[in-house]
């Protein structure tokens, strides 16, 4: 019986996530301004944005296994995924797209905060293309088999020759 769950491409998918994840975590953070995470500071980690970051990427990469069992359980659903490599890249490119889109002023939103008495309007990003972004990103590069995109790729060019020499 062979297993629907392999190691070694499991292996890739989870460190390049974790490796891409942290990268925009750190760009999304950086360009943020030094605000302090909630998350952390309750649990006393004044700050760390390292901390925060990993609490943060594997919750996501739990999510996304989680709601990819489907493509990693049902045989017919695996293969049918495997075999369309275009809907994953085109997954992932709208992701980043969507989370380097949150930066533009489009996607921000201005709210007022009184600190202290004093009123100041904050310009912040919207939530929702940065949260669909990042999910869309996630699930993209855990459910990403370089193997079959390979194979797809070659075999366009492949027949793209073919087309060449008989005509």
């Amino acid at each position: 019986m062979k297993r629907p769950i392999s190691i070694k491409p499991l292996f890739f998918q989870l460190t390049t996530t974790f490796l891409v994840l942290y990268i925009i975590f750190m760009l999304l953070f950086m360009t943020k301004g030094g605000d302090r995470a909630g998350l952390i500071t309750g649990l006393g980690l004044e700050n760390s944005k390292t901390t925060y970051a990993i609490i943060t990427i594997v919750m996501t990469i739990g999510l996304g296994l989680f709601f990819g069992l489907p493509i990693r359980i049902i045989t017919s659903f695996r293969k049918w995924w495997i075999k369309n490599p275009i809907l994953n890249i085109s997954l992932l490119i709208i992701g980043l797209l969507l989370v380097v889109l949150s930066a533009n002023s489009f996607f921000r939103l201005e709210t007022i905060s009184g600190n202290s008495g004093v009123l100041t309007t904050y310009s912040i990003a919207n939530p929702y293309p940065v949260l669909i972004g990042w999910f869309l990103t996630a699930f993209s590069l855990l459910h990403f088999y370089p193997v079959s995109f390979l194979k797809w790729t070659n075999a366009d060019t492949a027949a793209s020759q073919t087309n060449k020499i008989t005509r």
